[in-house]
């Protein structure tokens, strides 16, 4: 059994922004998706660590992973470069602990020289399982855009974050990490003297004024250092501009800041180019879409569950002689080719046309059925039973009967969808014909009343094509659990 139902949940920062990641209460607020609100205040299930959220996977199987990276730091009309979309498959296993850092926008501020716009990068955002800290445990990372700039120096929309393992590099700079990225360097700063830090990469930080060597600024942290923004140093005066949680570099001093992610961004250089590369990204998914530059605002991540829930199913929560009746077994834990025995009870072989009370399942893909033709005379309802999960279904001898009544005679017929309807004291009942379900009629009395049948919050009992009832009285509604239908 799966540790908590689950179909899909979005994980968000929540209102958190700038350089640190959410709280648990900011994490909680922005998780959204089907039935989240069962699991996501246990924090067995979902938790934050220093901005870091845990998911727990809630039971073994194919998981979709949606990622997206945040983009930089606009700069006036200068739009920050785009984070990144990475999509995969993934064989994710009930219990173990997901790492989930949700990059968010690099901070917008003023250039030092003209106090005119300029922003700081992006923040990564990183899917990571056990141990965390080694490229396979990687599932997807998508990387965040870096820094715009609009002053008098340089006036440019951010360069978005790569589809690939590497880095952008920022205007007149370079990038971290090499090719084929194994590494997941933080991002180098530009080419001169005053040049924006270099975004984070997975294991790597990002470098801060890597000529000058000036170490006033605070560079931006990897993956594995715990993923806060970095700033710029101030050594030219300035305002802080932080980098966005997830590795994005600074921005403030004398250029912008690179974007985080599995290589970091590298940061622009002054004094006429100033803008900032996005971060590399990575995938180890099946199925994958990816996609650079691409996500605008904070970075968020989508996990869909492929795996159905364990135990029986039927087709139908009922089955009349002539119909067919499909038992669905799933499990998510049984190999392909396994035989899981199965039994049935309440009922005999004739009632499923001479089938046996017992066989097996033989599991394909997670899952297996059995059909039976059901040829029962009499209602009954059979039991289902198949490694501990349970399935009831009623058996019916038909789904309409036509029931003519004499004056002691009351109403009991076989139809499964609708309460059993009482009529007592009719003498003579003339003319009544059995169509589908659907029309509701009234019950025309000889004594010229009339009654729309429906009491109890119960459904209005359908007959077509009632006449005539003659010295007829006591008409009622009785609420009945087993549910007949009067045709």
């Amino acid at each position: 059994m799966p540790l908590y139902s689950f179909t899909s949940a979005t994980f968000t920062p929540g209102a958190a922004s700038g350089r640190n990641g959410p709280t648990l209460a900011q994490a909680v607020s922005g998780l959204t998706g089907t039935g989240v609100d069962a699991w996501k205040n246990n924090t067995a299930y979902f938790n934050t660590s220093n901005g870091i959220q845990l998911w727990t996977v809630p039971a073994t199987g194919l998981y979709t992973i949606d990622c997206y990276g945040a983009q930089g730091g606009n700069a006036g009309s200068q739009p920050g470069g785009l984070g990144a979309r990475i999509k995969g498959n993934f064989s994710l296993t009930e219990g173990e602990i997901i790492r989930i850092l949700v990059g968010q926008q690099g901070q917008s501020g003023a250039h030092t020289q003209d106090n005119q716009p300029m922003g700081a990068g992006g923040g990564g955002t990183y899917v990571i399982r056990t141990p965390y800290n080694t490229t396979p445990s990687i599932l997807t990372i998508a990387g965040g855009g870096g820094g715009a700039s609009q002053n008098a120096y340089t006036t440019a929309a951010g360069l978005g974050a790569s589809a690939g393992n590497n880095g952008v590099a920022g205007q007149g700079g370079k990038a971290g990490g090499t090719s084929g990225g194994t590494s997941g360097g933080g991002g180098d700063g530009g080419s001169g003297d005053g040049s924006g830090p270099g975004g984070a990469g997975f294991t790597g930080n990002g470098l801060v004024d890597p000529l000058s060597g000036n170490s006033s600024g605070d560079n931006a942290k990897s993956f594995t250092n715990g993923g806060v923004g970095g700033r710029k140093s101030l050594s030219w005066g300035g305002v802080e501009i932080y980098g966005g949680f997830g590795g994005g570099g600074g921005g403030g001093g004398l250029a912008c800041g690179g974007g985080g992610g599995y290589s970091g961004g590298g940061g622009g250089t002054w004094s006429s180019q100033l803008v900032g590369g996005g971060g590399g990204s990575y995938n180890a998914g099946t199925d994958q879409t990816n996609t650079a530059a691409t996500r605008t605002g904070a970075g968020y991540v989508v996990i869909t569950s492929t795996v159905m829930p364990d135990g029986l199913s039927a087709n139908s929560q009922s089955a009349a002689s002539g119909e067919t009746l499909t038992i669905t077994f799933t499990s998510a834990a049984t190999a392909d080719n396994t035989l899981v025995p199965y039994t049935i009870t309440g009922v005999n072989s004739s009632d499923i046309n001479g089938a046996s009370l017992t066989g097996n399942f033989t599991v394909v893909n997670k899952t297996a059925s059995v059909s039976f033709l059901i040829s029962t005379s009499a209602k009954k309802t059979l039991t289902f039973t198949s490694n501990g999960f349970t399935q009831t279904v009623s058996l019916l001898e038909n789904r309409y009967g036509l029931v003519v009544l004499n004056e002691t005679q009351s109403i009991t017929s076989t139809f499964q969808d609708l309460p059993i309807v009482n009529l007592t004291s009719i003498e003579v009942l003339t003319n009544v014909f059995v169509l589908q379900p659907g029309d509701t009629q009234k019950l025309n009395l000889g004594d010229s009343t009339s009654v729309l049948l429906g009491a109890n919050s119960l459904p209005i009992v359908n007959f077509a094509s009632v006449t005539s009832f003659n010295s007829a009285d006591n008409v009622s509604v009785v609420a009945d659990p087993q549910q007949y239908w009067i045709g």
